[in-house]
Formats: structure tokens, C-alpha cells, sequence
């Protein structure tokens, strides 16, 4: 049996054995992690203003965004998602009555993860009736954006995925969160297009994107993208 640690790619290895591998979490920059193993990606801001956790992944990624905390025996202050749909706020319940953060959401989609409205369905007839099976457990106490102070992030109005998708700039680490307003498609930004509500305001929230030269795009899924 070897134990000892593997620096590769900006990720942090831990070699249980000589066949296993363990991917604890990916080091994006010096104050920002992506969390491994989520659906969709969780990014940890660790800021000036506090522990920043952008999406929650799915409800069985709950279970591994607390670990990563637990293991490093800290807390997320403040907990900010992109967008309602499921595989971004799935794990909110669980994070919320562990830790207790500050919960932030678009006001276009808030009521979504509170249980006041239900979600809309993009025009695509295959993803609404999967939609359409899934079920969000309502979170109380869940702020609007226009509430959010934390000088160190900026909000960038990205509709079109969904009516209150948005990014978030983040310029001392030049990057932006973007959810799923932008996916990395070869090494492209495109729209995602069976998800997407309002395809042709996911293209104009795209443009705004790709004007952000010199910074990085992290998506929901796939690889982060220099635009």
C-alpha cells in the first residue's frame, strides 16, 4: 500500500494505491476550488468577505460539498446560485441546515428554490417531461441578488437559460461563474440549447461573455474556458 500526494494539472491526488485514484478537489486559482465529484460543478470563493459556494449540484452532491468543508473544518458564509434548475440547487437543503448560509438567487428565479412557484420548461419536449419528474425541496429564507453585498464579486445578467440566470464576475482571480449560460463545447462557448428557456436571449447573454477578454469562464460542466 502507497499513501502520499500527487500535484498534477492544478489538481490536488491523493494515490490510495497503485490503482486508485481519488480526486478530492481542483485548485482553479489560489482562492478558488471546484469541488470534485458535484453535478453540476460547485465552485469555492474563499474571499475577503468570507467562504463563497456558487451551486449546490445535485441532492446526492450535498452530501460531498459538506464533507469538503468538514474535511477542512470550515464553513461556507455565503452560498450563491446561478440558475433553479436542479442539478444547481439540488443539494441547497442539506447545505443550508448544516451550515446556514447566506443564500443568494436571481429574483427571476427565487421562488423556484422556495417552493412559491413551480419551474418553467424549455420548448424541448424530451428534457420538459424529464423536467417535469423532477421535484425541488423548498428553502426558506433565500435572498435576491439586489441584497447581495461582497465587493469582491460582481453580477452580470446572463438570461436565456433560464429567466434569472446569471454570471458573476470575480476580477482579482479573472474569472467569471457562469453556470450554464455558457458551455465549453470543444473549446467553444455555445448556448445549451436543449436546457435553455429563451434560446435566442442565451445567445445575446453569450456575447456578453465572450466580450470578457483576458478572463476565464467556469462553467456548470465541462472544462473552464478562456474567452
Amino acid at each position: 500500500m502507497k499513501l502520499f500526494s500527487l500535484n498534477q494539472d492544478q489538481s490536488f491526488i491523493t494515490l490510495i494505491s497503485e490503482k486508485t485514484l481519488v480526486l478530492k478537489h481542483m485548485r482553479i486559482t489560489d482562492r478558488i476550488d471546484l469541488i470534485d465529484g458535484t453535478m453540476a460543478h460547485s465552485y469555492v470563493f474563499y474571499s475577503s468577505s468570507g467562504i463563497v459556494l456558487f451551486d449546490t449540484g445535485t441532492r446526492g452532491s450535498g452530501k460531498k460539498i459538506v464533507e469538503y468543508f468538514m474535511n477542512r473544518k470550515t464553513k461556507p458564509a455565503y452560498v450563491i446560485l446561478t440558475h433553479y434548475h436542479m442539478d444547481h440547487i439540488g443539494g441547497l437543503p442539506r447545505i443550508k441546515s448544516e451550515f446556514n448560509p447566506v443564500v443568494f438567487i436571481n429574483d427571476a428565479d427565487r421562488k423556484v428554490v422556495t417552493g412559491e412557484a413551480t419551474m418553467p420548461h424549455p420548448p424541448n419536449r424530451l428534457v420538459s417531461m424529464m423536467l417535469g419528474l423532477t421535484r425541488v425541496t423548498p428553502v426558506g429564507d433565500v435572498k435576491s441578488l439586489g441584497d447581495m453585498n461582497l465587493e469582491e464579486i460582481k453580477i452580470l445578467q446572463t438570461p436565456g437559460h433560464t429567466p434569472g440566470s446569471t454570471s458573476f464576475i470575480i476580477e482579482s482571480e479573472k474569472v467569471v461563474v457562469v453556470g450554464d449560460s455558457l458551455v465549453n463545447s470543444r473549446g467553444k462557448a455555445t448556448v445549451s440549447k436543449a436546457f435553455s428557456l429563451d434560446i435566442d436571449l442565451a445567445r445575446k447573454s453569450i456575447e456578453k461573455l465572450k466580450n470578457m477578454k483576458g478572463y476565464k469562464a467556469l462553467p456548470g460542466h465541462g472544462d473552464p474556458l478562456d474567452l
